[in-house]
């Protein structure tokens, strides 16, 4: 039976990962009671983990846009997410030191360069000295894991737009785009005249 089960996780999950990340992958998932769901693009996040029935399951979501290599880094930072809510219910913080030992502990069972192409593996490595809430949160990560996404649009990263360009977001509203401000760009919406602080990775078109 739970061979039965590992090999329909593995077929479900080989289209979205690297290959030799599949085989691991399928047997972390297959030996636990979770549920993966292959979700449509969410713009305000990558993947999710939730408890449910009291614990007794578990929910995972990731971004099925995603690029593989975005793909397994999210769905092992859910399945830490996991791991600790499994070992400490909600008595640690989400992204914590227990969450960042969880999840190098897992990273580490990888061949990285087997895992990742060469030009990935300096992000991949910096990353991996201190892991963020998000690949996300890193703009060297996300700026390199960008360059594997199907470039089926003229898209760009707020960060490659000219300072007071104008720029129009997912939605169609359009910007101009101001001085950073810390990590991320102050932009003022031209239609109202307000400031919005925007992450330096956001994905734009250029106007």
């Amino acid at each position: 039976m739970q061979n039965t089960r590992n090999k329909h996780i593995s077929s479900k999950i080989s289209p979205y990962l690297p290959s030799h990340s599949v085989e691991l992958v399928s047997l972390w998932l297959s030996s636990t009671n979770v549920h993966l769901k292959v979700t449509r693009q969410r713009s305000s996040k990558l993947g999710d983990y939730r408890p449910v029935n009291r614990g007794e399951q578990h929910l995972i979501s990731v971004n099925g846009s995603l690029n593989k290599y975005a793909f397994f880094l999210t769905l092992v930072h859910e399945i830490a997410h996991m791991n600790n809510f499994i070992v400490h219910c909600n008595k640690v913080k989400p992204h914590g030191q227990a969450w960042k030992n969880e999840f190098k502990k897992l990273m580490a069972q990888f061949d990285l360069p087997s895992v990742f192409p060469a030009a990935l593996l300096p992000a991949i490595e910096n990353y991996m000295h201190n892991p963020k809430a998000s690949s996300s949160s890193d703009t060297s990560l996300s700026l390199a894991l960008r360059a594997y996404d199907e470039q089926n649009n003229a898209s760009v990263v707020i960060s490659e737009i000219q300072m007071n360009a104008h720029f129009t977001t997912h939605n169609g509203r359009v910007f101009i785009k101001g001085p950073k401000q810390r990590k991320r760009y102050k932009c003022k919406e031209l239609a109202t005249q307000r400031l919005y602080l925007f992450n330096p990775i956001t994905e734009v078109m250029p106007a």
